[in-house]
């Protein structure tokens, strides 16, 4: 989720958000994970002045499913409450109410069996069975707040209230509007206080305008029996009946010319006053020229997911269910593959009721609050399965692989009937509601197969790697060299294993009687067929292929060869470096592989290796939708190829790595470039074992670490390893910069070994856990079974800064509003008190112009969006020929907008380096025009994209920038001597690619000195 903000008149800005509200433990918590939420009455507030509303007529589940997923919505008070109520927000034993003076908080503990249509809603005569509930009120005051302070409704809902009590109309109240936040307007001397709610829980931030001091915000709450700070750093507010309210420590950051600088902070109890308790908060040394975001991470939900009992098992072993791979679909479902031997591994709606082997799979999916099982269910033979890899296609069918040795393994349409080796791959898709199979087939020669890897396109075609240890025979006849095997193949990219003997006449000694490679296949949407099946691989072993696909078809398959000859094609890296000692002494190389296939799998893309001078191991392959290749894994070597990164050498024995490529086109061929790569570990072993990317260019992974204090934290749910090993989350930006990275944790060894994100920027991660105490949220399966469970969590977006990093209303002057202090300098423009909406600037004259330092060079912000709202005169002179609204150069046309004369008239052009978006757009004089323009050099396989916004219309090229000045000019390119005429208004610049969606959200909601920021999406 990216954090926006609205600063208005701002020189800089200081951000506090004092975390979640909430009430651990209580019996009315509990309720609220398990039935539908209810409306609370506060029985200490004044008596509304009308009757109170009537009882809403309860809901099916099937329509609340999702109710964690809505926003918190804020409701005015037009007359159904006291009038010194402004706005109120209810929930399951929950109710806030929002007056000039306080906030009220009314907490409630309803019985666990109570539904909802038996809720109080009414003061009067509540049900006898209610009688014994706990409950509290807790009132939290601004000390010595503003007695004019203004409470002010933000970002109206589209939710609208009801009040339809008896049956006069004229005490009824319709059509009442709900909003997702409120703010109190200068609730202290340059101070304000913004309630919202996220993920159903109440938030707030302070702001802090520059010379106002944040001491000055301070509170107090009253009804409370004690305030008390955790060893965290946490407050804790003690209520009566055993409630009690929890606001996470702060967490303290700063964006810096797109580097994240962490600052400390923390919550100071005051003294007692009366029988208030108060308390303030601490903010350490910043600089107060950028903003400072108090905002950590957020664990949504997590929970154990394991059975007991089992097959007899060696001595010294325990139970087992592991998480191996996990996907998430558009509703935030998770679905989660891995493998137990369990015999009462939690099972609903299940295809496959029990165990059937020693080892099964298990396919569970969860719903999108963590609270439910949707479905879960075994999935195996008579023998051993593991399940590896999942993938979900957009109907939530989900697709699965790994290996079986049974030869009952379930089968339906299945494309191979019969199990061929002694362990064969299987892919398997399960039915939406997970009852039935809707294929599932085994995938193997006479030999040993696995499938490692799985992904699904937008037609429902599966794509899965895996390694097969082929028994084929090679057949040498006047130095050409054939080979024979029953593994599956179709339209082969390479027909033949590769193996030592390629090289011709031997040079490795004899043949192995078994031959390693990777192998690719593509199935028909129902599965019975193959589109393509090929090998991968050179003259020794791969390892663990893993493989992604993208909107095209193209399917990217990496894994880890020992190969001197693995084939190569448009590489970053051409030959093998690393080192590899085999069990027999023999010295191999060792390094990783990274090969897309086009989307016919009729040729190489590009393939390369990528490695040190010792091992690399890897383990995950993810991409993003503007040409972005991810791998991870771990690795041994200390020369490990590294750009841009986080950690530039190995701290350890054994670190993970992350790397980032992007396609560069040279001519018509694509190429890998390392765009950042980096390790990341501690002094002792760490394991990336999963990676994911959004559609942003953010990349996601987790994995195991045993480093504890030297993991390299960052704004953390969880800052030090608790037990013997711990899992560890990494969000990391385009730019190969952390936006967080956790670990998190019991006393005994965790791992996380899958990852996965959805369109919201939601984390999911599973994998599995001996600790008794696991950190869980709302979990449905609380506590450990036994051994070793599976685990599943699921992390909120993190708030990111809003990528506002200009805004200029040009009001009477050159002010920027954002709170990012970069206020521009006027040169012979002209004041115009009626603007857009308010006032603007006329640029009339040769030498008019505004700058301001606003740095916008690629190097640190390969994406940008600009913008402003123009109003050309009803006569232009056709000299000269380009009149430019916005622009940063370097000497040419770099990066900016403007009039440019083409065949005879005017018409908007977007500018960029090399290329543009010309004149294409026609130009409406004596009328306000909405333009924007949005770079993005991480799109376009290399080449960057620019798209032009004029009104309603979109014009979309290509285009690589320029480093350009320090500083933007605003009605002209002095350079060139091109000067605007005409009016400028409300000019933005923000360091992020914005959607249409997004612009035309900020075209559409237009206010005077107010940017409407769009939500993330």
């Amino acid at each position: 989720m990216k954090k926006t903000w609205l600063f208005l008149g701002c020189l800089g800005v200081l951000t506090v958000l004092l975390a979640t509200v909430s009430v651990p433990g209580s019996t009315s918590e509990k309720a609220a994970n398990q039935s539908e939420p209810a409306s609370m009455v506060v029985r200490d507030l004044p008596q509304p002045e009308k009757p109170g509303p009537s009882a809403a007529k309860p809901q099916k589940r099937g329509l609340v499913a999702d109710y964690g997923k809505l926003p918190l919505p804020f409701i005015e008070n037009r007359g159904q409450l006291a009038e010194e109520v402004k706005y109120y927000t209810r929930g399951r034993g929950k109710a806030v109410f929002f007056t000039p003076e306080e906030i009220v908080f009314s907490l409630q503990d309803f019985p666990l069996s109570m539904t909802r249509d038996r809720a109080p809603l009414h003061r009067n005569n509540p049900p006898a069975a209610l009688e014994s509930r706990r409950s509290a009120v807790a009132r939290l005051s601004p000390v010595r707040v503003n007695k004019e302070v203004e409470i002010v409704p933000l970002d109206p809902l589209e939710g609208k209230v009801n009040y339809l009590t008896g049956n006069d109309p004229r005490n009824w109240r319709t059509d009442i509007p709900t909003y997702a936040a409120v703010l109190y307007r200068e609730a202290f001397p340059g101070i304000d206080l913004k309630f919202y709610g996220a993920r159903r829980l109440l938030e707030y931030d302070i702001i802090v305008k520059p010379g106002a001091d944040p001491r000055r915000a301070q509170f107090a709450y009253s009804g409370v029996r004690k305030l008390a700070l955790t060893k965290e750093g946490d407050l804790r507010v003690i209520l009566p009946e055993g409630l009690e309210i929890s606001q996470k420590k702060p967490v303290v950051y700063q964006e810096i010319n797109g580097r994240r600088v962490a600052r400390q902070g923390k919550f100071i109890l005051g003294q007692k006053k009366g029988d208030s308790f108060t308390y303030g908060f601490e903010v350490a040394a910043y600089d107060q020229r950028h903003p400072l975001v108090i905002d950590p991470p957020v664990l949504i939900y997590s929970s154990y997911l394991g059975g007991s009992g089992g097959p007899n098992l060696p001595v010294g072993a325990t139970a087992f269910d592991g998480g191996n791979g996990i996907a998430a679909d558009a509703n935030g479902n998770a679905y989660v593959v891995g493998t137990t031997a369990a015999n009462s591994f939690p099972v609903k709606n299940a295809f496959q009721p029990s165990r059937k082997g020693d080892f099964d799979c298990f396919v569970t999916k969860i719903n999108a609050a963590g609270t439910v099982v949707v479905y879960s269910t075994y999935l195996g033979g008579n023998h051993d399965e593991s399940g590896f890899a999942i993938a979900v296609d957009a109907a939530g069918s989900a697709y699965i692989t790994g290996k079986t040795n049974s030869t009952d393994f379930p089968l339906k349409n299945a494309f191979q009937n019969a199990k061929k080796g002694e362990w064969d791959a299987f892919v398997t898709k399960l039915s939406a509601d997970g009852k039935d199979l809707v294929y599932s087939t085994y995938l193997g020669g006479s030999g040993l197969e696995a499938g490692c890897g799985i992904a699904v396109d937008g037609a429902g075609s599966a794509y899965v790697s895996g390694v097969t240890i082929d028994e084929g025979t090679f057949n040498i006849s006047a130095s050409i060299i054939t080979y024979t095997t029953d593994f599956p193949l179709k339209n082969a990219l390479q027909p033949m294993i590769g193996h030592r003997f390629l090289s011709f006449p031997p040079s490795y000694g004899n043949l192995d009687s078994q031959q390693h490679d990777a192998f690719v296949s593509k199935f028909s949407p129902d599965g019975q067929t193959l589109i393509y099946s090929t090998f991968l691989g050179g003259e020794a072993y791969e390892e663990n292929p893993r493989i992604a696909v993208d909107n095209a078809g193209n399917a990217y398959v990496a894994g880890v060869t020992t190969s001197i000859k693995f084939p190569v094609k448009n590489f970053y890296q051409g030959t093998i470096k690393g080192t590899w000692k085999t069990p027999q002494g023999e010295t191999w190389g060792r390094d990783l592989f990274l090969t897309k296939i086009n989307a016919a799998g009729s040729d190489k893309v590009y393939s390369t290796y990528l490695g040190g001078t010792n091992s690399e191991y890897f383990e995950g392959i993810a991409i993003d939708n503007i040409g972005g290749v991810y791998l991870t894994g771990w690795t041994i070597s200390a020369d490990f190829p590294t750009n841009n990164a986080i950690q530039s050498l190995p701290k350890g024995n054994d670190d993970g790595f992350v790397t980032r490529f992007r396609e560069n086109l040279v001519g018509t061929a694509q190429f890998p470039q390392l765009d950042y790569s980096t390790y990341l570990g501690g002094k002792n072993p760490d394991y990336c074992y999963a990676i994911a990317a959004d559609d942003k260019g953010n990349a996601y992974v987790t994995g195991k670490t045993a480093s504890n204090l030297s993991f390299p934290v960052y704004d953390p749910l969880q800052g030090t390893g608790k037990g013997l090993c711990d899992i560890f989350v990494a969000m990391i930006n385009p730019l190969g910069k952390f936006i967080y990275s956790t670990q998190l944790g019991g006393g005994d060894v965790d791992g996380g070994r899958g990852i996965a994100v959805d369109k919201k920027s939601n984390v999911y991660v599973t994998g599995e856990t001996s600790s008794t105490n696991f950190p869980t949220k709302v979990p449905f399966q609380p506590t450990k079974k036994e051994g070793i469970d599976a685990f599943v969590l699921k992390i909120a977006p993190k708030i990111q800064q809003d990528g506002l990093k200009a805004f200029f209303t040009l009001d009477g002057d050159a002010k920027d509003v954002s709170g990012n202090d970069r206020h521009g300098r006027v040169r012979l423009a002209r004041k115009i008190k009626r603007g857009l909406e308010g006032g603007c600037y006329y640029f009339y004259q040769t030498g008019s112009y505004i700058q301001a330092p606003v740095y916008i060079n690629p190097d640190e912000y390969p994406r940008l969006t600009i913008g402003a709202w123009v109003r050309v005169p009803e006569q232009v002179l056709a000299e000269p020929a380009v009149r430019m609204v916005l622009s940063c150069d370097n000497g040419g046309f770099d990066r900016g907008f403007g009039l440019d004369y083409r065949g005879g008239t005017y018409g908007w052009s977007a500018f960029c380096g090399n290329k543009a978006v010309l004149g294409a757009l026609p130009v409406t004089p004596g009328k306000w025009t909405f333009v924007a323009v949005v770079y993005n050099q991480l799109a376009g396989r290399g080449q960057g994209t620019v798209r032009l916004h004029v009104d309603n219309q979109v014009l979309t090229g290509q285009g690589i920038l320029g480093k350009g000045l320090n500083y933007i000019h605003i009605g002209a390119n002095p350079t060139y001597g091109e000067y605007f005429e005409g009016h400028i208004d409300n000019v933005f610049i923000f360091d992020w690619a914005l959607s249409p969606k997004q612009i035309n959200y900020i075209r559409r909601n237009r206010a005077s000195g107010v940017l409407s920021l769009p939500r993330p999406e």
